[in-house]
């Protein structure tokens, strides 16, 4: 499933996490979850928001952490050039039911001048993922 989590109202994004893993701890098949789901995880500083915690509340989720840890958004909202959220993820690849057995692997993909976010570039890098089945 691809995912979108609201992106400017906590206590929204903090809802839908609690949503996503209740409707996860009832499903029977695997399920491989990506997309941006904005949970702010500062890789260096080792800060997440709350709907980070919601979300993995249960260990209903596992993450893919992506190796090596990569700056996956651009944002400059005040217009200084300067990345707002430097060292932060907001893409993620995460498993779930019989999933979480699976060999799994993810990389934040990086080229040369994807960031900063300007009008031929995204504000967010891709993330890629690979599974094997033991």
């Amino acid at each position: 499933m691809t995912v979108h989590l609201a992106r400017g109202k906590p206590e929204v994004r903090q809802e839908q996490a609690r949503g996503l893993r209740n409707w996860a701890r009832d499903q029977a098949m695997p399920i491989v979850a990506a997309g941006d789901f904005n949970f702010d995880a500062n890789f260096k500083e080792k800060q997440i928001n709350q709907a980070f915690v919601e979300f993995r509340r249960d260990r209903i989720w596992r993450w893919v952490r992506p190796t090596p840890f990569v700056d996956t958004n651009w944002a400059d909202r005040n217009g200084d050039g300067v990345d707002d959220y430097p060292d932060s993820i907001l893409d993620f690849v995460f498993v779930a039911g019989s999933a979480t057995k699976w060999q799994a692997t993810s990389v934040v993909i990086v080229e040369p001048g994807d960031f900063p976010d300007e009008e031929n570039t995204s504000d967010h890098r891709p993330v890629t993922a690979a599974f094997g089945v033991e």
